[in-house]
C-alpha cells in the first residue's frame, strides 16, 4: 500500500494513546492544546505569550511562533493585544505504510514529541542530525532567493549538529534615520505577515527584518519534507511582505499614510496562509 496521510481519526487516537487528555478546545497535555485546522495539526500553548512577538522567539528551536489570540466576546477593540504561541504540523508530513491505527513509532508521534520538547525554547538532545552536504542537495542554488518585483533577497540554509532551518537574514535593511512612525509600520507589516502565513517567524533587530523557519529537532525521517514545505512558506511569506517593507524603509518614498501611526488591532486574528 502506498503512503497515505494520517487522517484525523488516526492522529486523535494517537493523541489519546500518548496520554493527551480531552480539553475544551482540542486535547491538552503539559499546558499544550492540540487540534486540527484545515488539515493542519495545531499545537497551542495554553498560557498567553507575554513577550515581544517579533523578537523574543527568533532563533528558538522548532516551529513555535506568536499569533494573535482569539478575542473573547466583548473585548474592546483598543485593548492591548493578546498573543498565543502555536506550532503547526503541515498536512501529509506524517505518512504511514500499512493498515491499522498509528502507534508511538508513528511519525506523528515524533512530530508531537518534537513540538512538546521545544515548547520551552530548549533544543532537544539531537537538535540537528542532518549533514550540511545532504541539506545542500535538498535545495538547489537557483531556489535560494526570494524575488518580489525588482527585489531579490538571499535565503540561507542552516545545518549543523545542533540546528536545522532556513532564513532570510536581511529581508530589508532599516536605515538608522528612519522615523519612529515608519518603524511602527514595519512592525505592523511583520506582525501581519507572521499572522497570515504558517511556519514563518519574522523578527526585527537594529539592522533590519529577518524571516526564518526553524526545524531544529525535527524527526529525521520528516526533515527533508519539512524543509521543502518550510522553503515554500519562507519564500511566499517574505515575497508577500517585501514590496511594502521596501517602500516603508525607502525614505525617498513620500506617503501621507506612512506619516501617520498605524491603527491599533489591524492584525487579523487567525492564520490563513500556508502551503498545502
Amino acid at each position: 500500500m502506498s503512503a497515505q496521510p494520517c487522517p484525523s481519526t488516526s492522529w486523535s487516537q494517537l493523541a489519546d494513546n500518548l496520554g493527551f487528555e480531552p480539553a475544551a478546545r482540542g486535547r491538552g497535555r503539559s499546558g499544550i492544546a492540540v487540534s486540527e485546522e484545515q488539515r493542519w495539526i495545531v499545537l497551542t500553548r495554553r498560557s498567553r505569550f507575554t513577550g515581544d512577538p517579533l523578537r523574543d522567539l527568533m532563533g528558538a528551536p522548532g516551529l513555535w511562533r506568536a499569533v494573535p489570540a482569539p478575542l473573547s466576546r466583548g473585548t474592546a477593540r483598543r485593548r492591548r493585544r493578546a498573543w498565543s504561541c502555536v506550532f503547526e504540523i503541515p498536512p501529509g508530513v506524517a505518512n504511514f505504510e500499512g493498515e491499522g491505527e498509528p502507534d508511538e513509532e508513528h511519525p506523528m508521534a515524533e512530530l508531537l514529541g518534537w513540538a512538546r520538547a521545544t515548547s520551552d525554547g530548549t533544543p532537544p538532545p539531537s537538535a540537528g542530525g542532518v549533514e550540511r552536504d545532504e541539506v545542500e542537495t535538498w535545495v538547489e542554488p537557483t531556489r535560494r532567493h526570494i524575488r518580489a518585483g525588482g527585489q531579490v533577497v538571499p535565503i540561507e540554509l542552516t545545518a549543523s549538529a545542533s540546528r536545522l532551518g532556513l532564513s532570510a537574514p536581511a529581508v530589508v535593511r532599516i536605515p538608522e534615520t528612519l522615523s519612529a512612525t515608519r518603524r511602527a509600520w514595519i512592525q505592523e507589516l511583520c506582525l501581519e505577515a507572521q499572522s497570515r502565513w504558517r511556519l514563518v517567524r519574522l523578527g526585527i533587530d537594529d539592522d533590519g527584518v529577518r524571516a526564518e523557519v526553524d526545524l531544529s529537532g525535527a524527526p529525521l525521517r520528516c526533515s527533508q519534507q519539512l524543509f521543502e514545505i518550510g522553503l515554500a512558506a519562507l519564500t511566499t511569506a517574505s515575497a508577500w511582505a517585501l514590496p511594502a517593507l521596501a517602500a516603508v524603509v525607502d525614505e525617498r518614498v513620500e506617503s501621507r499614510l506612512l506619516n501617520q501611526p498605524p491603527a491599533r488591532d489591524a492584525i487579523p486574528s487567525g492564520t490563513k496562509g500556508g502551503p498545502e
